[in-house]
């Protein structure tokens, strides 16, 4: 059976897209979909649908940390991607379905930050803004945004950088 934890780090490059094996994560345990915050610094070479869902973030320190190919990625309503030192996500569908809330951005996950470096996502965009789609770039950081958008809901898009 795994063992399951909240904070994790991928640890290795992988081929099987087993992400349910201990032993590929440190601390040597699998995250759980609940409150999980997953860093990965690593290639992975081939093409995944990548799905983040509600308060997990996913937060990317390699260009290739999600594989490479036009695997879909979707980011449901309190999920977040991190982007951090300098990556560019290329040729990536991004579907992202807001945070459900109207705090302030420093109280809650976006659904694509640039954590710190020039960051690029570059890929169409689609933002469902029912649940108030945010993206935000921290301080000393960049987020650039390459490819078509679209937007449908009543809510709003926001960006924010500080």
């Amino acid at each position: 059976m795994a063992s399951y934890a909240g904070a994790q780090s991928w640890n290795a490059t992988a081929t099987t897209g087993n992400w349910s094996t201990a032993s590929r994560w440190t601390p040597n345990t699998v995250p759980d979909a609940i409150s999980a915050a997953v860093t990965i610094s690593s290639d992975i070479t081939t093409a995944h649908t990548v799905t983040v869902r509600a308060g997990t973030t996913l937060a990317l320190g390699n260009s290739q940390a999600i594989g490479t190919g036009s695997g879909a990625v979707t980011v449901e309503t309190g999920g977040g991607i991190e982007l951090k030192d300098g990556i560019t996500i290329a040729g990536r569908a991004l579907t992202a379905s807001g945070t459900s809330s109207t705090a302030s951005p420093s109280n809650i996950i976006s659904s694509l930050t640039s954590v710190s470096g020039d960051n690029t996502w570059s890929g169409d965009i689609t933002a469902n803004t029912s649940n108030n789609v945010r993206f935000t770039s921290n301080s000393g950081a960049t987020l650039r945004l390459s490819g078509d958008m679209s937007l449908s809901g009543s809510g709003s898009l926001v960006l924010t950088g500080s």
